[in-house]
């Protein structure tokens, strides 16, 4: 009799706790897409198919309402972008050669742009990589205050010290992300 009552006490805690990861992610995933200026339903939208975006993490509600290590007088989804970087669009790879094209010709009255500069050197030697799955980027939206007019390696440095002593793992963003993300 014991043995009935735990496993069912079990099965009801079980079944708890599936229900609150279900509301803890459908809030998440509400709160995303009311801040997410490029997610799966704007790709299809304007640029193609990507497939299916993968889940937010569980905790995403709680870092985009948290405060900004940044600017700490706001939240950081005041300060942020959460944007879907897609493996494939339209069946092809994700590749900033892509996305260039894919921003000259948008679908359904999205506004064409394209790149100010973007040399051959660069198309050569990073054109055509490509994230091996899509993901989401979660990415201030303004340089980082005392960042500007220094090294690269001043940069990653200043990124590392804000990383090492917060709940996100930031870091410096690809160019792929940058060009997708504005």
């Amino acid at each position: 009799a014991n043995t009935a009552r735990y496993e069912t006490v079990a099965r009801a805690n079980e079944a708890e706790s599936t229900a609150r990861d279900q509301e803890i992610a459908q809030t998440s995933n509400a709160l995303a897409a009311a801040l997410t200026p490029l997610g799966e339903a704007e790709w299809k939208q304007y640029f193609g198919d990507v497939g299916s975006a993968p889940d937010l993490p569980s905790d995403m509600a709680a870092i985009l309402d948290g405060p900004c290590p940044f600017w700490p007088d706001k939240q950081v989804k005041d300060t942020h972008l959460l944007v879907l970087i897609p493996a494939t669009v339209g069946g092809v790879p994700f590749t900033l050669n892509q996305l260039g094209e894919l921003i000259k010709h948008p679908k359904n009255g999205g506004h064409s742009t394209k790149y100010s500069f973007y040399g051959d050197s660069v198309k050569a030697q990073i054109g055509e990589q490509s994230p091996p799955r899509s993901y989401w980027l979660l990415m201030t939206r303004d340089v980082l205050p005392e960042s500007q007019n220094k090294s690269y390696a001043a940069q990653k440095e200043l990124v590392a010290g804000y990383a090492s002593g917060g709940s996100v793992p930031y870091e410096l963003p690809s160019v792929l992300e940058v060009a997708t993300a504005i």
